[in-house]
């Protein structure tokens, strides 16, 4: 039994009228598939919410008492192809409910004795023209306090238009410049997920560009608002504001396999099949590597203003605007309730987003023991940073860009790539020394002195300068004897 067939079935045994509303009837109309589903009753919504309960199971439970609106998440959503189902009650009836909606296409409803038969059959309820809109391919308020009675609208509107590559009308688009400022009133949870779900979306520049345009991204980061008119050194073709927009869409360029094969630049960029799986990975709060590293994108230059100097001879300069700006991202962060992993791998990016491109001179390969240190240090989002940097070198360049430079900063990067996941690979295999056969061989406590010891033994595995227990054994042997001066180790050599 698919869903809707389950929902007329479930439909019969109700007396009074129920209808599905909102996105699921929007999506179905176009032909898109469904996460969730909204069921409005002009009824009791709790009894309503029982009913599917008993037949489908699941979890139910309020999300709002007082507006009479529960939740029921499902188990098998698989064989559904759907994971949740919203109630809510119309008290003044379902027109006037649909009225009170966010945008046209989202205000249109069906009974439930239609929803077996095919979406191009339903008799759709429509009180505000959504059809239309969505023959024109139109987002449209519902009418012109849609983003005072919820400022959360003003971020949806650009979301949806993104993902559903449509327009805002532009009247719609005009109430959303006078009304953005009242984001600040929205919850900070609801403010990260409708802007992460604009970060999700492709088309990154128009979503970035309106929001821009409209206020509503200097209202949710007002901190990035300090960076317009932030000059740089001439090697920059933006100021700091629009190169931090310029790198959140070079990482969506970068990402994209057509860019990566008809581009003559994007040609270059270095490239494994396994990275798609990667950055498609979720990392947090729901949401993926990819739409994370948008963020970094967004925020890496965020402390450029408060570090800006001039040295005598004219050079620009933002000292400790990396560590500096990873501060200030988790304050940001922070502020928007994201969880601690996001908050600490997007710090992460931030603080290091300039050591793959300063890894080595400017005209060498990084040496095998520079990218065991760069991953080590970066851990779990090395990657992630390596992208970062080459976005970073795009958005920093602009039309001005060097096709000589980037192709050998392509190749630094292929090479640190390559060679930091074989070393990663490496640290899998069993080590040739451990810190309790280090403490009793050479009679050190644990202490910081032995986990330096430690380290080196592993950086040296890890890197090929050791292979051997005994070569491990001789290194530790010489590197406390510069530690320590003429002290003799007897038992080197007679230890397995």
């Amino acid at each position: 039994m698919n869903l809707l067939e389950a929902i007329h079935e479930i439909g019969v045994q109700l007396d009074e009228d129920a209808f599905v509303v909102g996105g699921f009837v929007r999506n179905s109309l176009l032909g898109l598939p469904n996460k969730d589903i909204d069921i409005v009753t002009t009824s009791n919504s709790l009894d309503c919410a029982e009913i599917f309960h008993r037949k489908l199971g699941g979890t139910l439970f309020p999300v709002d008492p007082s507006r009479a609106i529960f939740r029921l998440t499902l188990q098998n959503s698989d064989e559904l192809g759907i994971s949740q189902l919203d109630f809510s009650q119309a008290d003044k009836g379902i027109s006037w409910d649909l009225e009170q909606r966010d945008f046209t296409i989202d205000a249109m409803a069906i009974p439930f004795q239609q929803s077996p038969s095919p979406p191009s059959n339903w008799e759709v309820l429509d009180p505000t023209g959504g059809l239309d809109d969505l023959n024109q391919r139109s987002i449209r308020m519902t009418h012109p306090n849609v983003f005072r009675a919820d400022p959360i609208r003003v971020l949806r509107a650009t979301r949806l238009a993104s993902h559903l590559k449509f327009n805002i009308e532009p009247e719609t688009y005009r109430m959303t410049q006078r009304d953005s400022f009242l984001l600040a009133k929205s919850s900070p949870e609801r403010i990260r997920e409708e802007f992460l779900g604009i970060l999700s979306q492709p088309n990154l520049e128009k979503s970035l560009g309106d929001l821009n345009e409209n206020s509503a991204l200097e209202t949710v980061i007002p901190e990035l608002s300090e960076c317009k008119g932030i000059t740089q050194p001439i090697e920059h073709y933006w100021d700091v504001y629009e190169h931090s927009l310029q790198t959140a869409v070079m990482v969506e360029t970068i990402l994209n396999p057509r860019y990566r094969k008809d581009d003559e630049i994007g040609k270059a960029i270095p490239w494994h099949s396994w990275l798609d799986e990667y950055f498609a990975e979720t990392a947090c709060d729901g949401y993926n590597r990819a739409t994370l590293l948008k963020l970094a994108g967004l925020l890496h230059d965020v402390a450029k203003p408060e570090t800006k100097s001039i040295e005598p001879n004219g050079k620009v300069r933002f000292l400790g605007h990396s560590l500096i700006g990873a501060e200030k991202s988790g304050e940001i962060l922070s502020r928007l309730r994201f969880s601690n992993r996001g908050i600490t791998m997007i710090q992460t990016m931030i603080e290091h987003h300039l050591r793959p491109s300063q890894i080595s001179q400017k005209d060498q390969i990084p040496t095998k023991k520079a990218i065991y240190r760069f991953f080590r240090d970066v851990g779990e989002v090395a990657l992630d940073t390596i992208y970062l940097s080459l976005a970073d070198f795009l958005a920093a360049r602009g039309p001005n860009l060097s096709r000589e430079a980037w192709l050998f900063n392509s190749k630094r990067i292929d090479h640190t790539i390559n060679e930091g996941t074989r070393i990663r690979q490496l640290e899998t295999e069993p080590k040739l020394l451990n810190g309790h056969e280090i403490s009793r061989i050479f009679e050190v406590q644990p202490s910081p002195e032995l986990g330096e010891l430690i380290l080196q033994v592993r950086e040296a595995q890890a890197t090929g300068a050791i292979n051997t227990k005994q070569e491990a054994v001789k290194l530790v042997a010489d590197l406390l004897k510069g530690q320590r001066g003429t002290r003799e180790f007897s038992t080197l050599g007679t230890q397995n």
